[in-house]
């Protein structure tokens, strides 16, 4: 869900899940009350680890099931749909901090299980047809790459 939440900047507040506010008032020195874009925040336990606001990466593709699980869950860089897991496709990312979270290894104390996650979330049965379309699609382009374009 979109939250009010304090930061140096939108990603600070989104990615480090810092404090809810309701105005700039409510926040430390040098942070303002953003709206935040959809975040994981309101399940994550207080005082996880946080990364500085100048360390947000703009990483613009990273593997997942939609632009939010790809973000949350920091999925894997990508170049396009066949360079990530099954039943996950390349999409673009906002800003975020996994470069971060992954160069400090604190990206287990940041990011909930995934797959335990969107079990409970419901993405496993909601979201199966999604899915096998982007399985036909990922398997469209194998066989396209592999016979040079023509199909």
């Amino acid at each position: 869900r979109s939250d009010y939440r304090c930061g140096e900047t939108e990603a600070d507040a989104r990615s480090n899940c810092k404090s809810e506010c309701v105005a700039s008032t409510d926040c430390g020195p040098g942070e303002t009350c953003w709206i935040t874009h959809v975040n994981f925040c309101h399940t994550m336990p207080p005082n996880q680890p946080q990364c500085p606001a100048s360390e947000a990466e703009n990483v613009s593709l990273r593997c997942g099931h939609d632009e939010l699980t790809a973000r949350a869950f920091c999925g894997n860089t990508c170049t396009n749909n066949l360079s990530c897991p099954d039943e996950e496709i390349c999409i673009p990312v906002i800003r975020n901090m996994c470069n971060c979270y992954e160069d400090r290894g604190i990206t287990d104390e940041v990011i909930p299980d995934k797959e335990n996650f969107l079990s409970n979330a419901g993405y496993g049965n909601s979201r199966r047809n999604l899915m096998e379309i982007q399985q036909q699609k990922k398997e469209h382009l194998r066989l396209r790459q592999n016979n040079n374009g023509n199909i």
